[in-house]
């Protein structure tokens, strides 16, 4: 809208007055072509900043639109990770389940390897200590700290000098070894080494372990003791046997020899008693 000032309207003058009249229309005229001329000018501007308004507009529906899809995608992505999020805790869920009876399960396997008397040692494949149980320090100076040390640097407490050489021997060929050891207490142990198998079956080290069989070898050796005192009693007795047999051997052929007389003898007393009733 435009408000323009129009000018007056021009009264017929007398010619007297005509030449101020004149100057006064040129002047309107020429105020009126300035004012059209601005006004042009203002329709220009007005029309470039409706086609501006118009593109600006055009670009306002454009990033709508695409506000509009990135919602969609946004709300698309959401439902996403709402659904990921849901899977997750799911799998949490089931983590944690998974996680307690590992725990529970590493409680009791420790309970049970910690109640028992059975000395064992867990040893990976550099023979470097993984795991060992109270009992082992019955048999080696050993600590907590010792944990990744090599066996090689403990003191053994037992006569056993094939140790390292058995497990390096297990690691190769993958077959239990077993052998009798003696402490320097003079207790007695059986030690085996088999090899420590990960879930896959991938062999990881050895296991040692060392159950006690001094009750069992005191009493093999008393056994072994009493069947040789046995054995020789039996000799003894056998040879006693031997010599009074010998001893007896006379007087029971002498015996014999009175026994077949006396016998001789009934038989003719018969007979002759036979005979004298036949007389009569």
């Amino acid at each position: 809208v435009c408000f323009v000032d129009s000018p007056p309207p021009i009264h017929k003058r007398s010619p007297a007055t005509a030449p101020p009249d004149i100057e006064h229309v040129a002047e309107l005229e020429q105020q009126l072509e300035a004012t059209q001329t601005e006004l042009q000018a203002a329709i220009h501007s007005l029309e470039t900043s409706n086609e501006e308004q118009k593109a600006v507009s055009e670009e306002a529906l454009s990033a709508n639109e695409e506000y509009q899809s990135t919602n969609e995608e946004l709300l698309t992505s959401k439902e996403e990770l709402q659904s990921m999020n849901e899977e997750l805790t799911a799998l949490n869920s089931q983590l944690q389940e998974t996680l307690e009876r590992q725990r529970t399960t590493a409680s009791d396997l420790q309970n049970i390897l910690y109640s028992t008397d059975v000395a064992t040692i867990f040893l990976d494949l550099d023979l470097d200590i993984r795991f060992f149980t109270p009992a082992t320090k019955s048999l080696f100076n050993i600590i907590p700290t010792d944990i990744g040390r090599p066996l090689a640097d403990l003191n053994s407490l037992a006569a056993d000098s094939n140790l390292l050489t058995d497990a390096r021997t297990v690691l190769q060929t993958l077959s239990p070894i077993e052998r009798e050891i003696q402490a320097k207490d003079g207790l007695w142990y059986i030690r085996r080494i088999l090899p420590y198998r990960a879930q896959d079956d991938r062999v990881e080290g050895v296991v040692i372990t060392f159950a006690d069989i001094t009750e069992r070898r005191r009493t093999a050796d008393a056994l072994e003791t009493a069947k040789r005192e046995a054995q020789q009693a039996n000799i003894a007795k056998s040879r006693f046997l031997a010599a009074a047999s010998h001893d007896l051997r006379q007087p029971m052929q002498a015996l014999s020899l009175m026994r077949g007389v006396l016998a001789k003898k009934i038989r003719e007393a018969k007979l002759e008693e036979a005979l004298a009733l036949v007389t009569r």
